[in-house]
């Protein structure tokens, strides 16, 4: 290790094994090193607390915190851990992380001036997905904005969103306050009322508020709260502006400033995500998220693909001292929407009693740049082991069809396979009441004729793209199951695109009398399992 009191060389070694290739940023609580791993042959991220930093035991705790949770929560959307501790030599904290090709949400911004409604829904779902499992595991972030979402590439060309810096992340603690000094962390135009008071009380909430300025900065290029953030430049004097929330619509402020035009139902939207209350909020960033494609009128993009075995190994524990809020000891909530999955509800607030006829541009047409990140709809993410089924169907698109290019046609299909004794059910897209009436009807039907032939019988339901749907359609899903149970089904399994706990699984299988439920990402290993035994 190089003995500048500064940033490390080049050329130089860190513990022995990561030498230094490079530095990729420097700022906040540590500089971030490119490296290369003397024992993987990898390369890797090493990020290291700024000697200046050294001597205050706070920010000691902070990075060492930062190292437990990305460690502790599992998601494609968090950044991965692969080593972290403090040297011996010099006493500094380290966190050795996946090296990530790509450029964050912030800086591609900055190229762009805003992103197509599309482009903000996948981003947002991907980084949804990774928010419910950090609150699940009672761990807020605190710093959600455009410079702390990271896009990079799949292999198969499809965009993946990381969430970066837990540097200032909160453990929520039931029976005693944090350590850490009360002061109010964040970035100001992106923190919730109650952050920005400092209260001890933060929770999951102003991660929700933080999501709906992201998003808002997103599709019209610039944080709500820029034009207050020019004419105040203290953080202080700007925070206590902002306590008095957003006065103006975001649809008028956008179109005022930067001649962005948003559809009207997305004000309704804004303005709960940023409630001033957090109980007035989204509860859910998943949530969140579908009611945001709701309000733009786009599909609801596709989960990041994870292999999901029939029997998971339990999650790490949490570093709070709170149980989880996904323990399978508690009831389920009620009104909770239930499939051959855990498919949520997403309940979308009255936005717009006439949504518009033509969804409007978000941003003045212009030709993409060439580093521009792939179209969801013209590359497509697959699921490992998900290529051709064994029935010779096409594999699957990543982008389900709006209801508008599917109108007049049935966003279902049950087959009864009479040799195997197989129910295969495929769902997809928004439906209303009269389609949630003809599934539940097509469904009873198509399991008759198995049920005739007295021999066990089996559903496979593939929900990959079904999202969630609303509340007055939920029920006849439900029915689907309870006529199941009713009517001797031995085994369920379900083709599916989320990281769906088995927690969930097991709360929901015990909920509903299930016998046997699994989750499975191809099918030929979900019909495997369905006829063993």
């Amino acid at each position: 290790m190089s003995s500048s009191p500064g940033l490390l060389q080049p050329n130089t070694r860190f513990r022995d094994r990561y030498q230094v290739l490079r530095v990729i940023k420097a700022g906040g609580m540590g500089a971030v090193y490119e490296v290369m791993d003397d024992v993987t042959a990898a390369r890797r991220a090493l990020k290291v607390m700024l000697p200046s930093l050294l001597d205050s035991e706070e920010l000691r705790a902070r990075f060492a915190l930062e190292a437990r949770i990305t460690g502790i929560i599992e998601s494609d959307h968090i950044v991965r851990t692969s080593d972290a501790g403090v040297d011996d030599e010099t006493g500094t904290p380290f966190i050795v992380m996946e090296l990530l090709r790509g450029e964050e949400l912030g800086s591609l911004l900055k190229k762009r001036g805003s992103l197509p409604p599309e482009d903000v829904a996948i981003y947002l779902f991907q980084a949804a997905l990774a928010l419910d499992k950090t609150h699940a595991a009672n761990i807020v972030h605190r710093d959600l904005k455009p410079d702390n979402l990271f896009v990079t590439v799949r292999d198969d060309g499809s965009p993946c969103v990381k969430i970066l810096d837990f540097g200032i992340a909160k453990v929520i603690e039931q029976h005693h306050a944090s350590t850490l000094t009360r002061q109010m962390l964040g970035t100001p135009v992106y923190m919730a009322p109650e952050q920005i008071r400092a209260e001890r009380n933060v929770g999951p909430r102003a991660d929700m508020y933080a999501l709906g300025h992201v998003a808002y900065a997103l599709l019209v290029g610039e944080s709500y709260w820029s034009q207050e953030a020019e004419a105040i430049p203290s953080p202080y004097l700007l925070a206590a502006e902002l306590l008095r929330g957003a006065m103006e619509s975001p649809s008028v402020r956008a179109a005022r400033r930067r001649a962005i035009t948003l559809p009207s139902a997305f004000d309704g939207w804004f303005f709960k995500a940023t409630a001033l209350k957090p109980e007035d909020r989204f509860d859910r960033a998943s949530t969140a998220v579908g009611a945001l494609a709701a309000a733009l009128e786009v599909p609801l993009p596709r989960a990041s693909r994870v292999v999901l075995l029939p029997d998971p190994p339990s999650p790490r524990p949490s570093p709070s001292v709170n149980p989880s809020p996904t323990d399978p000891t508690q009831p389920s909530r009620p009104g909770k929407s239930a499939g051959f999955a855990d498919v949520p509800t997403v309940t979308v607030p009255e936005l717009s009693k006439t949504p518009p006829s033509r969804r409007t541009p978000l941003s003045p047409p212009s030709p993409p740049p060439a580093s521009r990140a792939p179209e969801p709809r013209s590359r497509p993410s697959e699921a490992p082991g998900r290529t051709s089924s064994s029935t010779g169907e096409p594999s699957r698109k990543s982008d389900p069809t709006s209801r508008r290019e599917r109108a007049g046609q049935r966003r279902f299909h049950v087959r009864a396979d009479t040799t195997t004794g197989v129910l295969h059910v495929k769902v997809w897209g928004f439906w209303d009441v009269e389609e949630g009436k003809a599934y539940l009807d097509d469904f009873r039907q198509k399991a008759a004729t198995l049920l005739k032939l007295g021999k066990p019988w089996y559903v496979l339901a593939d929900i990959a793209d079904f999202p969630p749907q609303k509340p007055d359609v939920s029920p006849y899903v439900e029915q689907t199951m309870a006529y199941a149970v009713e009517h001797g089904m031995r085994k369920a399994a379900n083709l599916v695109n989320s990281a769906l706990s088995k927690m969930q699984i097991s709360r929901l299988s015990a909920a509903m009398g299930l016998p046997e439920y699994s989750f499975f990402t191809a099918e030929a290993d979900a019909l495997a399992w369905l006829l063993k035994g």
